[in-house]
């Protein structure tokens, strides 16, 4: 299983059901992104859409993103997606399952950690 299908809610996932089963844009989006509509839901897809947002953690205001990665919320979340994905894809590669060791990293604004607790 991917990191996004498991850090995806049910809640989540069904409000993008529907939103793929009422707009034909996002429908056709579906189609032309594949597995990776997730990316665009979990970052487009919650800047631009009420029933993704309101499934998903709040997104921090301009001012502290404009400092942190970007000050558009897409990019902001979409950045944070591949940072994390890019982060548990190294864990994993590293971790030792027998004696785990975790490198403790300030979480800022959330820009990764949101999508570690989903």
């Amino acid at each position: 299983m991917s990191f996004l299908k498991e850090i995806t809610s049910p809640d989540f996932e069904a409000k993008l059901a529907d939103l793929r089963g009422n707009r034909p844009e996002i429908e056709t989006l579906g189609y032309m992104l594949g597995d990776r509509l997730l990316e665009w839901a979990h970052s487009c897809g919650v800047a631009t859409e009420d029933e993704l947002r309101a499934a998903s953690p709040p997104v921090p205001p301009h001012e502290l993103r404009s400092i942190v990665a970007a000050p558009s919320e897409a990019v902001f979340l979409w950045t944070g997606i591949v940072d994390a994905m890019n982060f548990m894809a190294s864990y994993r590669n590293h971790s030792d399952v027998e004696n785990p060791r975790i490198l403790d990293f300030g979480c800022g604004c959330g820009r990764m950690t949101r999508f570690l607790g989903l």
